[in-house]
Parts: C-alpha cells; sequence; structure tokens
C-alpha cells in the first residue's frame, strides 16, 4: 500500500503513481487532475469569511462593505458566524462599528438556514439592529439554546441613497452557558478515545475524502503590509488575549529591519512570526542568526517565486542561494499560493527550515521527520486559531489532511507515529485504511537512509523531550530518530489538541459514550 505519494520538497519518492505530482510534504494521495477554482482573497473585505468561534477562542471580527439597496427593499452582506462548538448554547453578543462611508446600516442576526430576504421588511432575524448612523456604533445581542451557524447581514438603510455604500466591522463573541463550558471530560480521557471521525469532509483533501467540492485557490493580489499588520495583530491577540506585551513583542518583530531584510513578503514575515511559542520557535533565531562555516548567514532570503510546471502543487523548497558558499539556502514559496491567509505558511516554514538546502542528502526518512514537526506546528496554531481550518482553500484542506493523520496516530492519549488506538485507521470513514503516521511514508525507498541534521533539529527536539529526557546523541534524520520523536510529544498539551480537534470539527463527544 502506497498512500505518500508525490514528491517532498527537494527528494522524489520511487514508485510514486502520480509522479507529475509535487508537494512540500508527503502527499495523502493527491489527485493532479482535480478541479481547482478561484477563492476570494484573504484580503478582500468586501468579502468576510466565517467566523468560527469556539471555546479556545470564543471572539472573533471580520470587516465588510454594505451597500443602500433602495426603499422597500434588501440588499445584505452575509457574514456567517459559526457558533457550532457550543452545544448546550450560550449568548452571541456583536458589537458592529460603521464607517464614515455615506451610507447608514441596518443589521440583521438570521439564524441557519433562514431564507435572507431581497425586499420588504424582515421578519425572520432572530435580533436586529436598525438606522445606525454612518461613524456610530452599536451592539445586538441574542441567545441560543445550540450550536449552529448564524448568518449576520449588514445592509444600507432605507433612508439612505441607493447604491450608497459604506464599511463595518464587527466583532463577535459567545458566552457560553454554564453547561456549555467544554466538556467536563478530561482531555487525556477524550483523546484516548481517538481516532476522531470527520463531521465536515468538506474540509479535508478530496483524495481521501471524496467530495464534489472543487479545490480552491485564494486569488488577487497578495494582503498588503499594512493590511497583513493587521491579520497578524488579531492572530495574536487571539493567541494572547490577556497578554498585550506579546501582542507588542510580536508585532515589533514584524516591523523589524532585520527580519525585513531577510523576509520582504508581508505574508512570510507574519507566518515567520507566528513561529512564537510553537515547537518550532527556535527557526525564529536560527533564520535570523544561522550562520554557515564560512561565517556567511546560513538563510540568505525566505521568499514568493514561481515555481516550474512540473512543480505546480509545491508549497515551499530550499534552494543553495547560488553563492560562493554552498551551504547557503533560500526557503522559496511558491508564488501561486500568496494570496493565502499568511498563517497557512507558518507550519511549513517550521519543515523548510531544518533541510540543507542539498538535494542529495534529502530522503522520504528526512521529510517524515519535518512533517512530524510541522504538523505540531500547525495543530498548536489551530488550538487559538481555528479559523485557518476553515479558509476552504486547496491549501488548509491539505494542513487539515495532515494534521488529522497526526492528531489521530499514537495509542492510549499520547501523539505518535506508528500506531493508533485499536489499529484503526487514522482517516476515519476514508477509503484509506492507513493505521499510523508513518505506515504514510513506509512503502517508500530510502527507508535505510541516514542524512545529516542541522543545529535546528536539536532545538526542535528538546522542544519535545518529555520529563526532562534528554535529545539523542546521534541527530541524525534515520529511523531510530523517528522512534524518539514517537516518544516525546512534550510541546503540545492535551487541551490544546482537543481545541485542535474542535477547529477540524471532529467528533470528539459522540466517542466517548
Amino acid at each position: 500500500m502506497l498512500v505518500a505519494l508525490g514528491v517532498a520538497c527537494n527528494v522524489t519518492p520511487q514508485g510514486t503513481s502520480a509522479p507529475e505530482t509535487v508537494v512540500t510534504q508527503n502527499s495523502p494521495t493527491v489527485d493532479p487532475t482535480a478541479t481547482q477554482t478561484n477563492m476570494p482573497n484573504a484580503s478582500d473585505r468586501t468579502q468576510p469569511g466565517v467566523l468560527v468561534l469556539t471555546h479556545a477562542q470564543p471572539k472573533g471580527t471580520a470587516e465588510g462593505v454594505l451597500t443602500a439597496p433602495g426603499h422597500g427593499k434588501q440588499n445584505f452582506t452575509i457574514v456567517p458566524i459559526d457558533v457550532t462548538d457550543f452545544q448546550s448554547g450560550g449568548t452571541l453578543t456583536v458589537e458592529i462599528t460603521l464607517g464614515n462611508g455615506e451610507s447608514d446600516g441596518s443589521f440583521d442576526l438570521f439564524p441557519e438556514g433562514a431564507v435572507i430576504p431581497t425586499e420588504g421588511r424582515v421578519e425572520n432575524s432572530v435580533a436586529a439592529l436598525y438606522d445606525l448612523k454612518h461613524g456610530e456604533s452599536g451592539t445586538l445581542t441574542y441567545k441560543f439554546d445550540s450550536g449552529q451557524v448564524f448568518q449576520f447581514g449588514a445592509t444600507g438603510n432605507w433612508f439612505s441613497r441607493e447604491g450608497a455604500t459604506n464599511t463595518f466591522t464587527v466583532t463577535a463573541m459567545v458566552d457560553a452557558n454554564q453547561a456549555a463550558d467544554v466538556p467536563s471530560i478530561p482531555a487525556l480521557e477524550l483523546l484516548a478515545q481517538r481516532p476522531f471521525k470527520p463531521t465536515d469532509i468538506s474540509l479535508f483533501f478530496p483524495s481521501v475524502y471524496p467530495s464534489d467540492l472543487p479545490l480552491l485557490d485564494a486569488t488577487g493580489d497578495p494582503p498588503s503590509e499594512d493590511e497583513v499588520r493587521g491579520m497578524l495583530e488579531e492572530y495574536l491577540k487571539a493567541r494572547y488575549p490577556d497578554d498585550p506585551a506579546k501582542v507588542k513583542k510580536g508585532i515589533a518583530l514584524y516591523n523589524n529591519p532585520e527580519t525585513f531584510l531577510k523576509i520582504s513578503s508581508p505574508s512570510l514575515r507574519a507566518a515567520f512570526v507566528a513561529l512564537t511559542d510553537t515547537v518550532a520557535e527556535p527557526a525564529i533565531d536560527y533564520i535570523l542568526h544561522a550562520k554557515t562555516t564560512q561565517s556567511n548567514s546560513k538563510v540568505a532570503l525566505v521568499r514568493f517565486s514561481k515555481f516550474p510546471a512540473n512543480r505546480s502543487n509545491t508549497i515551499a523548497m530550499v534552494s543553495p542561494f547560488g553563492l560562493d558558499d554552498p551551504e547557503v539556502i533560500a526557503i522559496e514559496f511558491n508564488e501561486r499560493f500568496q494570496a493565502e491567509m499568511p498563517f497557512l505558511f507558518t507550519n511549513t516554514l517550521a519543515h523548510e527550515a531544518l533541510h540543507q538546502g542539498d538535494k542529495d542528502s534529502n530522503s522520504i526518512v528526512q521529510e517524515e521527520v519535518c512533517y512530524a514537526f510541522d504538523t505540531l506546528v500547525y495543530l498548536e496554531q489551530l488550538a487559538y486559531y481555528p479559523e485557518l481550518a476553515q479558509a476552504g482553500t486547496w491549501l488548509s484542506r491539505w494542513m487539515n489532511t495532515n494534521a488529522l493523520s497526526r492528531l489521530n496516530s499514537g495509542s492510549g492519549s499520547e501523539l505518535g507515529l506508528y500506531d493508533s488506538n485499536g489499529n484503526l485507521p487514522i482517516w476515519p470513514d476514508s477509503d484509506k485504511d492507513t493505521p499510523s503516521f508513518d505506515e504514510r511514508f513506509s512503502d517508500n525507498p530510502g527507508r535505510d537512509t541516514v542524512s545529516p541534521g542541522n543545529e535546528l533539529l536539536k532545538q526542535y527536539l528538546a522542544q519535545i523531550a518529555e520529563n526532562g529526557k534528554a535529545i539523542p546523541d546521534n541527530t541524525d534524520f534515520s529511523v531510530e530518530l523517528l522512534h524518539w520523536i514517537s516518544d516525546n510529544q512534550a510541546e503540545v498539551t492535551p487541551d490544546e489538541l482537543i481545541a485542535a480537534a474542535k477547529a477540524l470539527k471532529l467528533d470528539i463527544l459522540s466517542v466517548s459514550r
């Protein structure tokens, strides 16, 4: 059985059935013929995204543009507010700030499944705020009994000139009912019930969970410097809601001229900052300051580049920088993905920083080690920023599928690489019967290959070492090192793993009944 198909970074596994498919990491079977359509640019403020509120992150913000429809008509801009994590209900509060544009605004909160009216007075909303003046703010509140996806509608009011527009910002937050708190079942007990099944297969790659939903790419211009700075501030506030000093420190790292000289792309620079407080945090100092044996900067640049046609699905790769020093590298990201949400690049940056840039030394074992770490980074991110799992793009669905294989692998309540509870598939209800994370890589040639690890690998290992366990004396990329990694998962907490499972909309409750 061969489920790890494709080309990973600079290594080309033999015997793959889809050699034209090129991915940064070993694929859970990529369909190179899958339809790809366009998705709104991550920075397009006229098309607000879904606000996903969870117990781990009960607050979120979106921006959009409303238009006055004319008297007697309705023309709603819809912001979905997903509160399905709050199965026992709670109180939803939506704070609205209207810009200084021409139109005043009216706002309705519709329940899941409600038909959005296009004319006449609204009669099917559950909460409303009408005739808010431009430049002013207001609030609407609704108590709900069970989780659902509300539809928040924004439109210009009937007293504004038809066609007049304005911007709006909504901040939604949920105060959970007491019974709706994170289940009283301890996280370790929940994890012992894995593998968790998806409740929404559209979040995952169709080669693992077949779906008619086409694979989407974010399109449009990459978000600007200021737009990304705003996204980063929101991301950091979600990560550190009670620590403004850490938010300020993260913004300072983003603005730092030293960072800019290495990473001029705003999106990649924000992804770099998001490595903070993950298993891959040591990559921040490594990328900025690591030296070659000739005392040159090890990482010259992190940038977007145009990839050749035979690498159209490659997310990123490491390449020699072309200087006299062969140890100097550049970390190249495929410009195909440059309109994506910036933080979807963070775990790949953690992955690529482990490579040396010598394609001859790369191996399937090296890929598995890198992959074992980057999926941990993504799971940590999902615990605090579940919106990443909901982006709906090719890249997000790809990351989600990989993360699920890592989350469901391991016995008892522990993450691991070599087994699963009951030897059950790590992708439940899929036609892939893969029983462990390692199994995705095991049928590839080169399993006996050993290649040298860099100094950063040692630092990653120290991040996950459990109970003060010393890192191995030999930190080459090897099967022996994979076994050590499988036994050490200290960085990500059980509560964070359960929060990540919720972000992926996995069924974590029914398995415990």
